[in-house]
């Protein structure tokens, strides 16, 4: 009976003890922000070129800081097939920067861009 009594108040000072010692500090994020600052397009066809949807390119850059420099790069590089169909463009890479808060500048540039090269 004494040896249960014993055992149960050292266990009882243990588990106080344990709870007495200071835990670590966890360190709390309250947020993290993601910056996109490049975007880089590969395409190898013009139905593709003709298909991107631009909107989607300038919310992908919306919660940047305005000061932030971003690019978009668009590289066009042909299947063999399509070499043959469109022989007036061939491989090009076109590359863009500038600030985020001329992202729609720069979106609108790239637009005309495409448009002529689909008329070749």
């Amino acid at each position: 009976m004494n040896v249960k009594i014993i055992v149960t108040i050292v266990l009882f000072f243990i588990y106080c003890i344990a709870n007495a010692q200071q835990k670590p500090q966890k360190y709390a994020v309250d947020s993290i922000q993601a910056v996109v600052t490049k975007l880089e397009l590969k395409i190898e066809s013009i139905q593709e070129l003709q298909s991107i949807d631009w909107n989607i390119i300038e919310e992908m850059f919306k919660d940047n800081l305005p000061s932030k420099e971003i690019a978009i790069v668009l590289e066009y590089q042909p299947k063999q097939n399509e070499i043959k169909t469109y022989k007036k463009v061939d491989n090009f890479r076109v590359e863009l920067k500038g600030k985020s808060s001329d992202t729609s500048w720069i979106v609108t540039k790239m637009k005309a861009i495409v448009k002529r090269i689909v008329k070749l």
